[in-house]
């Protein structure tokens, strides 16, 4: 389990995620988990598998049971109460990330088979050293929106100095993550391999709809009426593009005259000043910088060569 009592992935503005869900009855347990990785497309598979007809995803999407100690306190039913609503014809499925958290997050694949050995596992994964600069900037993102903790100014590189070190009240093990082979041999110890999908992110961008059928396949629905969506679900690139109006606004409104202006000033006026003032995001803030990518790359080396094998595709095309 997580060393921290809270870890970062529960944490909202009120303390704990999920504390005010009570415990329905005669609930159900999942069928299947989407179970990572973060930020390679969970969220958009989440959702078109909720437009199914044959299939109930639990919302909120990531309920983070089988990885969170303070939430297996809670007890099977409150979890299995998130699927009161699906239908007698419907599967369960929900999409944790943090399933996929080992070493940091031990047992979690021991758990998830005690609780339904039949369960049906959903692995999507991207170019490695790609998801970690994604998760980097969603952690900046979560911790300014959610914890109140502001480093959208600091170099991406710094940001993983501090995210990485396991003193950090918000480490979550973001390069351990990327290392698929470490993180799937961990469920193989328990399910067996027709119960596990691993996708990449590179096929549901090149083949949307053959992918889809393969997910719909796997997990015995059939195909969905309803058309596919295939945009791409995630907000952190539009956080970051309001950083910058956001930071000039900060410093406009430490000027003396501010409490003046914004009372006298039309808003088509102060917009337009904001937009004239705000200034250009460091790259730094955004990207790795090229000798951390080559670290990483070489870190992940050993790793993405097993993997590479297990599914028959080079890293360059997940």
């Amino acid at each position: 389990m997580s060393s921290s009592p809270i870890p970062v992935w529960l944490l909202t503005e009120k303390g704990v995620a999920f504390a005010d869900i009570p415990t329905y009855p005669k609930g159900r347990m999942v069928d299947f988990c989407i179970i990572g990785s973060a930020k390679c497309g969970t969220t958009s598979l989440d959702e078109d598998l909720s437009h199914h007809p044959r299939v109930f995803c639990c919302r909120p999407k990531e309920p983070h049971y089988f990885s969170s100690e303070i939430l297996l306190k809670r007890g099977e039913e409150w979890y299995t109460g998130l699927y009161a609503e699906a239908g007698v014809d419907q599967i369960c499925g929900e999409a944790s990330t943090s399933y996929t958290r080992w070493p940091l997050v031990a047992g979690t694949a021991e758990r998830m088979f005690r609780a339904n050995p039949r369960m049906k596992l959903i692995y999507i994964v991207r170019n490695p050293v790609d998801r970690v600069q994604s998760e980097l900037l969603q952690t900046v993102k979560y911790l300014k929106n959610v914890v109140g903790v502001d480093l959208r100014h600091l170099p991406l590189d710094d940001v993983f100095e501090k995210m990485e070190n396991p003193a950090s009240p918000y480490y979550s093990a973001i390069a351990e993550t990327s290392k698929y082979e470490n993180q799937i041999v961990e469920f193989e110890r328990f399910f067996p391999k027709n119960q596990i999908l691993i996708l990449t992110q590179g096929e549901f961008r090149k083949k949307p709809e053959e992918t889809m059928r393969r997910v719909q396949n796997f997990l015995g629905i059939g195909p969905n009426p309803r058309p596919l969506e295939t945009v791409p679900r995630n907000v952190t690139s539009d956080f970051f593009k309001k950083t910058a109006h956001e930071q000039t606004a900060d410093r406009l409104r430490d000027h003396p005259l501010y409490p003046l202006a914004h009372k006298i000033l039309p808003r088509s006026l102060k917009s337009k000043i904001l937009s004239n003032l705000a200034r250009p995001a460091d790259p730094a803030t955004r990207h790795l910088s090229k000798d951390l990518r080559r670290q990483l790359e070489a870190e992940f080396e050993s790793y993405n060569k097993i993997f590479e094998r297990r599914i028959g595709l080079p890293w360059a095309e997940w």
